[in-house]
């Protein structure tokens, strides 16, 4: 957030500079509101180009294996044309590449799975799942990668058919 407020400032000094520039260069005949306006809309430009490109800067950094499962946009009343044009702020990605099917039960996987955010952390789990039972489990922080012993039948999580994470680990099961 910080990077793109320094950029953003970087681009209302240069517009400033380029203003001033062409003022000079037509003889100081542009309008006083010249100024502000071009470091107006530059700034609002700056703004809603790095909303929209947000989504496809972060998924083009995640590594090979690491494939997004599931996105999600919407409007905000603060960027109204965002309900025009809905703009992507969250999505999920799973990592299918360093998945790893379980020693002894069959149809069992274990995957990383990472949820990014337009303005908060990212957050990552470790997740067993069952593709035969439709079911998931999120393993302890710092757990064994994959854990051979098949946890109790009350830590299952039902999930969703239309799951995104469920479709992903278990599409070739």
């Amino acid at each position: 957030m910080l990077l793109e407020f320094i950029a953003m400032i970087a681009a209302a000094f240069g517009v400033a500079g380029l203003v001033l520039l062409l003022n000079r260069l037509t003889g100081r005949r542009l309008p006083k509101w010249a100024l502000p306006a071009g470091i107006a809309a530059v700034m609002l430009g700056f703004g809603v180009w790095s909303e929209y490109s947000w989504f496809r800067r972060v998924s083009a950094t995640l590594d090979p294996g690491v494939e997004v499962v599931a996105s999600y946009a919407g409007g905000a009343p603060w960027r109204p044309w965002s309900y025009l044009v809905p703009v992507t702020d969250r999505f999920v990605a799973a990592d299918t590449g360093r998945m790893v099917r379980h020693a002894t039960a069959d149809g069992q996987r274990f995957l990383n799975a990472y949820w990014f955010q337009r303005w908060g952390r990212t957050r990552l789990a470790t997740l067993m799942i069952d593709c035969a039972g439709g079911r998931g489990i999120e393993l302890p922080p710092g757990a064994p990668f994959p854990v051979e012993a098949v946890p109790a039948e009350s830590d299952w999580r039902p999930l969703p058919y239309d799951d995104p994470i469920l479709a992903a680990a278990c599409k070739e099961a």
